[in-house]
């Protein structure tokens, strides 16, 4: 008996999660019982970076938190050379924006993993004209899910607070239909050992790799938290 020889007794579930790129394919497997009476979790993905034959792993955080947020921003339309008249919410927009992006340099620890991406912005037409309304919209991602639900609520104060203070109103969304709130994922250290060592006596020493954080939407995070998991990324 060797340090890679081990025993397993139970039943083992192979699951082919459905919409992955989008749809949070894997919330809905478990509405449908896939994973009742599930003990542990082994979770792999395609990784396009890695050479074939190589698989990466490691334990604790891996994958970011992820959510989509729509926010709104209202004042009064009115003739580009009547501003006085009217209550901009291109202005208010703007400063709203670069606000935000002081939330990742100047409120999170810069030990933290994070990001907030304003991806579109969307307003009126007219040359001489200022709009009543702006839209714009984007991404928040933490490498901790606690991390996100605070990027969340300082989003929101901050739109709404920003929004005030030029005259306007302003609103945010963070529940989008089709864009749900992926929570992060996380590797039990116990199931990361384990997948290393089997990795090793099928592939080889070499072909064991430290795996790499990132911030990329996987579906994989709904699997249950409660349930220990291990997440591996390899290439045909």
């Amino acid at each position: 008996i060797n340090r890679y020889s081990f025993v397993v007794k139970g039943t083992v579930r192979l699951l082919f999660q459905p919409a992955e790129e989008g749809g949070a394919g894997a919330s809905h497997i478990i509405k449908e019982g896939a994973l009742d009476g599930v003990e542990a979790i082994f979770a792999m993905h395609v990784d396009y970076r890695i050479p074939t034959g190589v698989i990466a792993a490691h334990p604790g955080p891996t994958q970011a938190a992820v959510c989509f947020f729509q926010a709104k921003i209202e004042g009064k339309t009115g003739m580009a050379d009547t501003p006085h008249l009217n209550v901009d919410p291109i202005v208010a927009a703007s400063f709203t924006i670069l606000s935000l992006q002081q939330l990742i340099s100047r409120e999170d620890d810069p030990l933290h993993s994070q990001v907030v991406s304003v991806t579109y912005v969307k307003a009126g037409n007219a040359l001489d004209a200022t709009p009543g309304i702006v839209e714009f919209g984007g991404t928040l991602r933490s490498i901790t899910t606690e991390g996100l639900y605070r990027l969340q609520k300082r989003v929101i104060e901050v739109v709404e607070g920003q929004a005030v203070v030029h005259r306007c109103r302003g609103a945010v969304e963070m529940e989008i239909d089709g864009y749900p709130m992926y929570p992060a994922v996380v590797n039990d250290e116990k199931l990361h050992c384990h997948v290393e060592d089997v990795g090793r006596r099928l592939l080889g020493l070499d072909k064991v790799r430290p795996g790499e954080k990132d911030h990329g939407g996987r579906r994989l995070r709904f699997l249950p938290a409660a349930s220990s998991r291990g997440y591996v990324r390899h290439r045909h």
